[in-house]
């Protein structure tokens, strides 16, 4: 059961960016505020918080919806699934048979970061928790297009579970097969980030900036391409 206290610190609602439906997700006590757009690729599309009481956008925003559907976009947190990355060629094997996927890289040769990218997600559920202000969506193989269906013929429920609270904004992903056979599929996030989120005389420009990763290991790529 929820306490009056997280009832009354955060909240979600439903509502419109440019007119495109979304899912706003708020900290009141923190000032903390995310804008999920379910309809394209359940992309935060937006996420402040506040600093010496100033608002701060930690995230490039897109224009509008439309350059948001346009795959053209460097702005909010793409979710990559099944293929984060380039595919070679558009096409890839797995246990003995070849798929072919749309070719969506620039160069039109390559397939690139997978078929969830703007596809239209399900609200699960929304509402404010003893752990934040929370959204569930899911999608699943009937949300994509033929074309990628094809080329991804598996049967699959994707969900993710944001969660703002202070100015912390986590996704927790869970991949369920519903088919008789393995499952093939990677999973990555393109978060494009404010840089630095606030200018001053130590961070004058983004060549100031550091971001440390706590990475155990690195995959080399040639040309945007895994080499395995």
């Amino acid at each position: 059961m929820q306490n009056t206290e997280s009832l009354s610190r955060y909240s979600v609602e439903a509502g419109h960016w440019q007119h495109e439906p979304v899912l706003i997700l708020r900290d009141h006590q923190s000032g903390a505020e995310a804008t999920i757009c379910p309809g394209i690729g359940a992309n935060p599309v937006a996420w402040a918080i506040r600093q010496g009481g100033q608002r701060v956008e930690v995230l490039e925003t897109p224009p509008g919806p439309e350059e948001l559907r346009s795959r053209k976009f460097k702005a909010g947190i793409p979710i990559l699934w099944p293929f984060p990355g380039r595919v070679r060629e558009a096409k890839y094997e797995f246990e003995g048979r070849q798929y072919h996927l749309p070719r969506t890289d620039k160069g039109g040769v390559h397939h690139i970061h997978g078929l969830v990218l703007v596809a239209p997600w399900q609200i699960v559920e929304y509402g404010p928790t003893a752990h934040g202000a929370e959204a569930t969506l899911e999608i699943t193989p009937d949300r994509l297009s033929e074309e990628d269906r094809a080329g991804y013929p598996f049967h699959f429920n994707l969900t993710v579970r944001y969660t703002l609270t202070e100015n912390r904004l986590t996704a927790v992903f869970e991949v369920d097969n519903r088919g008789e056979f393995a499952l093939p599929f990677g999973l990555g996030l393109h978060p494009y980030f404010q840089a630095p989120l606030r200018v001053s005389e130590e961070t004058p420009d983004r060549t100031a900036l550091q971001v440390h990763l706590p990475t155990a290991t690195r995959w080399p790529a040639e040309e945007g391409l895994p080499t395995g």
